[in-house]
């Protein structure tokens, strides 16, 4: 059931710090605000007069908003009040359930990256590998040479050999050469998915497990 707020008709509404209320304009009208605990939506309701073909007419109006955009979700004027009050519980019942979904969702990437430990993730010396491209597939390999905070990999970049296992014209499969000594060191950091984000890849990587790669290439 939702809580309900009658506000002040006389309150000078400042548009810079609470926009929802200052658009609802609602001059001498008398306006319910609408919140159900657990959801961050709000909706505005009041009545206002209408004059169609010199008949008055009083029309119901509902305006909703959601999560912090002061961009309505809904502006309706509503035929009844019992269609309009059905209308309200369905929009505060799907954005709970939005709302639900989205502290869930938060709270596992929460608890994934507390689970996350570069040094146990990606020990020194595991291998790296981006793989992706437009109408070919490029594979590109990373050794780990360090760490640095919780998350934080050391990487360098290392060539890759073809394989002789079968495969079509223009393709085949690729492993890891060992780091040159010396080699340009890049900093990257463990993501979502316990992927590595590579500045300059344009792929996250992920824990090479040893098997050769697919690959393809143009002439």
């Amino acid at each position: 059931m939702p809580t309900a707020t009658i506000l002040d008709n006389n309150a000078q509404v400042d548009p810079r710090t609470n926009p929802r209320e200052f658009c609802i304009s609602a001059k001498d009208a008398v306006v319910t605000k609408l919140t159900v605990e657990g959801c961050d939506a709000v909706v505005y309701v009041w009545e206002a007069i209408r004059f169609s073909l010199g008949v008055e007419k009083k029309v119901l109006l509902g305006k909703g908003f959601a999560g912090k955009s002061n961009k309505h979700r809904f502006f309706h004027n509503f035929p009844s009040e019992a269609y309009r009050s059905e209308f309200i519980a369905k929009f505060f019942e799907a954005e709970a359930k939005t709302a639900a979904y989205k502290a869930e969702m938060k709270a596992k990437d929460d608890a994934e990256k507390a689970s996350m430990n570069a040094a146990s993730d990606y020990p020194v010396g595991s291998v790296v590998y981006t793989s992706g491209g437009y109408d070919q597939t490029n594979v590109q390999f990373y050794e780990v040479v360090g760490h640095y905070g919780r998350i934080g990999v050391i990487l360098v970049e290392v060539n890759s050999t073809l394989t002789d296992k079968p495969s079509s014209s223009m393709s085949g499969y690729v492993l890891p050469v060992k780091a040159a000594e010396g080699a340009p060191q890049i900093k990257a950091r463990m993501v979502a998915g316990k992927r590595i984000s590579i500045p300059g890849a344009y792929h996250v990587g992920s824990l090479h497990d040893g098997t050769p790669r697919y690959c393809s290439w143009y002439a």
